[in-house]
């Protein structure tokens, strides 16, 4: 009987996915362990046992966590769109704290989209190069530390990886309804839906393209109710600009218009890392047409949205957030040595990061 057992444990098989998830789970055991140890978390000092969610909650989180339990009572909280929050809130029926759920909602969407992400590398390269190029997109340290805090990018990317990958499937329909919750959970969500809708109309002739209306009329509601709350036309928008965004403060008025005016008075030290960084994204972004074309045009969307309009210090951890920009560069990494050696260095990176992110440090 012993022996039967052990040859049957000895046939189970995990997926290449399932090692990439059980790696990721590890190492934020490991890194949790070290972060819960700091001597000072700002403004707890030393954290308590009772206080292990605060690890996975800061900045945003605070903001996401007060919506899912008072809701939108705040001009600010319009800033925020109501899927994740809406996640929180059923976690936090079973845990009965909304900070933990925050924490658990951050934790198990940074882990939904690996299957999905590694199934959509797989069918443009192969499942060799679509571990690595999981792997390395799984492992870039902002896309580490916003997938494993209580933060919308995991959401996020699961339901965009999700609503691609059953395109991908001719599954119009429901891809639509799953990017009805992407442009529900950040704005850039409108990009993807929007595309594909001009692709299966106009290229493909495909009247199931009108599907991808649905997002947006998901987003229309919204901003009607957010209209009957605030008397504010786009109130998440309007939000952002009068409280926390200024709208000023992006990659072209900071950087490009100075260039051209031959103004760099205010430049420091950040100012030459934020280009160098944008300039390391713009050939991965190029590399994203060797892709897929719809794919290409989608991430130059993105890219032009996120330098037209995003706060420039937050580049950092919008740039790396678009998903085909890493499916190519598992073909990079030549040797299972190389990857560790990726892995090793950026984990790191992304633990030192983490940490100035639990004492209130900017970091995207």
């Amino acid at each position: 009987m012993k022996l039967q057992y052990l040859k049957t444990l000895s046939k189970i098989t995990v997926n290449p996915y399932g090692k990439i998830i059980l790696l990721l789970v590890f190492s934020r055991i490991i890194a949790f362990i070290y972060l819960f140890n700091l001597d000072y978390v700002e403004p707890y000092d030393r954290l308590k046992p009772d206080e292990w969610w605060l690890i996975f909650h800061r900045w945003d989180s605070a903001f996401y966590d007060r919506i899912a339990s008072l809701g939108y009572v705040d001009l600010r909280h319009w800033a925020f769109l109501p899927a994740f929050p809406a996640i929180i809130r059923i976690i936090s029926a079973f845990t009965n704290h909304s900070g933990v759920a925050t924490a658990l909602a951050g934790l198990i969407c940074g882990i939904t989209w690996i299957p999905i992400y590694y199934k959509i590398a797989a069918i443009y390269t192969d499942n060799e190069y679509a571990t690595y190029s999981t792997l390395i997109f799984a492992f870039f340290p902002t896309v580490y530390l916003f997938t494993s805090v209580g933060y919308s990018e995991g959401l996020w990317l699961t339901n965009t990886l999700l609503g691609w990958y059953l395109f991908l499937k001719e599954r119009y329909f429901i891809s639509s309804i799953v990017l009805a919750f992407s442009i529900l959970t950040r704005i850039p969500g409108f990009i993807l839906p929007a595309v594909i809708l001009l692709y299966t109309l106009f290229y493909r002739r495909n009247l199931r393209g009108l599907f991808y209306l649905i997002p947006f009329s998901a987003m229309l509601l919204w901003l009607l109710y957010g209209y009957t709350q605030t008397g504010k036309v786009a109130a998440p928008i309007a939000a952002q600009t009068k409280t926390v965004w200024n709208p000023h403060l992006n990659f072209l008025e900071v950087f490009i218009f100075k260039i051209i005016r031959q103004d760099a008075s205010s430049w420091n030290e950040y100012s030459s890392f934020t280009i160098l960084l944008v300039a390391v994204f713009l050939y991965l972004y190029i590399r994203a047409f060797d892709v897929d074309k719809i794919l290409g045009v989608y991430s130059f969307s993105l890219l032009a949205l996120y330098l037209i309009t995003g706060y420039f210090l937050s580049l950092p951890r919008f740039l790396p957030f678009t998903f085909p920009i890493w499916i190519k560069t598992g073909k990079a990494i030549r040797n299972k040595y190389s990857l560790s050696i990726y892995i090793s260095i950026n984990y790191i990176l992304a633990i030192l990061l983490w940490s100035q992110f639990l004492n209130d440090r900017w970091c995207g």
